[in-house]
């Protein structure tokens, strides 16, 4: 092996420094002056937060009170449903509401028929009863009105009136699905916040 004579020595010693420089710069200094430029930036967005906090604190009695109040609502609506353990005994209890209904109007209910139940989350369903009247149309809109009036929630849908011929008479033939909501029974060791 051959030795370096002094020019290839400073040659390689000035290329060392400079490489040496060079990876001190891209690796502590560069990085050092990002995460400083980025710190104003950081207690920007910290001083934004923390008024945003400040301002939600300030008014946690509103929320508090708006909480409170929706929570009356919804449990004023709960109230409204159709109370049953299932969706079989609420559709009967629907259907008796029904049939004493139009019976108090003189209505006569030519068949009721019950519709597949549609559960609308995991906390409630809607029931469905479809309905055939014999009525006129003042029975049909009292009956709609008196449905609508009921202290559980019932709702008229579908309504189809058809003309038919008996005996060489024209007569109405109402037909309707009254719907109504049930809250299902949370699973075993799910507590619910109307306690049910």
């Amino acid at each position: 092996m051959r030795k370096l004579t002094l020019r290839e020595r400073r040659i390689l010693q000035g290329g060392g420094l400079t490489a040496a420089v060079v990876l001190v710069y891209f690796f502590a200094v560069e990085p050092f002056h990002e995460a400083r430029a980025s710190i104003p930036v950081q207690l920007e967005t910290k001083a934004r937060l923390l008024q945003r906090s400040k301002q939600l604190l300030s008014q946690r009695d509103y929320y508090r009170s708006r909480s409170e109040e929706l929570e009356g609502l919804i449990q004023q609506y709960e109230n409204r449903f159709i109370e049953a353990e299932n969706s079989s005994d609420a559709t009967t209890r629907m259907e008796l509401a029904v049939r004493d209904l139009a019976s108090r109007l003189g209505i006569t209910i030519a068949r009721s028929s019950r519709v597949q139940e549609r559960v609308l989350d995991d906390r409630y369903a809607k029931i469905t009863l479809r309905v055939n009247l014999r009525a006129d149309l003042r029975q049909v809109l009292e009956f709609v009105h008196a449905l609508s009036a009921y202290p559980k929630f019932l709702k008229v849908e579908n309504l189809e009136l058809r003309v038919g011929r008996v005996k060489g008479q024209r007569r109405l033939n109402p037909s309707l699905h009254v719907s109504g909501l049930i809250q299902l029974s949370p699973e075993p060791g799910i507590s619910t916040r109307s306690g049910t």
